[in-house]
Order: structure tokens, then C-alpha cells, then sequence
């Protein structure tokens, strides 16, 4: 269950693609944009990324955050850039819309190269 399921390293990422915007709309966040990473050989393994931006106020980012690192399969957040989003009209100023952009990692069996 630590590693990610992918016949290849783009169906990995796909699959992760998919299940990190099923978390972000369940935590009432929105992911924005994506951008598959390159895969890296990491003997016996491959890493498998994606740059993802997820729009939400402070509690959906903190706790996507915290649902990405905690679940199975095992994922790395190997950086986080967080920016103010622009505020809805009669949204309080004391939980703004923030963009956050994230770098996951996960790791996939070796085999699944080409």
C-alpha cells in the first residue's frame, strides 16, 4: 500500500493526479492547475511527482496538507509556496482564499519504467 499502482510512470501520475483532486474537493478546496514531473529513477524504485495548485481557505490547505502526508500510499511533500488568494465579496477577511502550490512526490515500483 506505500507505493503508487501504474502499469507506467504517466499512469501513476494520472492516478495520483485524480485521487489528490478528489481529496481537495472533499475538504471544499479546488486544484487549479497540474503539472506531471518528470520521473526520476530512485533505486528500487521511481519517483513519480506532480506540481499542483489547490485553491481553498486556511483549514482546506492545512488540512489537505495533512491528508497528503498521512495517507497511503506514502507521499512526500517536497515543497509548498502559499500565496493570498483574491477574496470573495462578503468573505471574512479573517479566512481568505489562499493559493497554495505543492511538489508530491510518490514512489512506484522500478518495473513500471520503460
Amino acid at each position: 500500500h506505500a507505493l503508487l499502482a501504474g502499469s507506467t510512470p504517466a499512469v501513476a501520475a494520472a492516478q495520483l493526479q485524480g485521487d489528490l483532486a478528489e481529496l481537495a474537493a472533499a475538504m471544499g478546496g479546488e486544484i487549479t492547475t497540474v503539472q506531471i514531473l518528470e520521473p526520476e529513477a530512485a533505486a528500487p524504485f521511481v519517483r513519480v511527482g506532480l506540481r499542483l495548485s489547490l485553491s481553498g481557505d486556511t483549514a482546506t490547505v492545512r488540512d489537505f496538507l495533512y491528508a497528503v502526508e498521512t495517507r497511503d500510499p506514502l507521499l512526500i511533500v517536497r515543497s509548498m509556496d502559499l500565496a493570498n488568494g483574491a477574496a470573495g465579496a462578503g468573505e471574512a477577511p479573517e479566512n481568505p482564499v489562499l493559493g497554495a502550490t505543492f511538489e508530491i512526490y510518490g514512489y512506484a515500483p522500478a518495473a513500471i519504467l520503460p
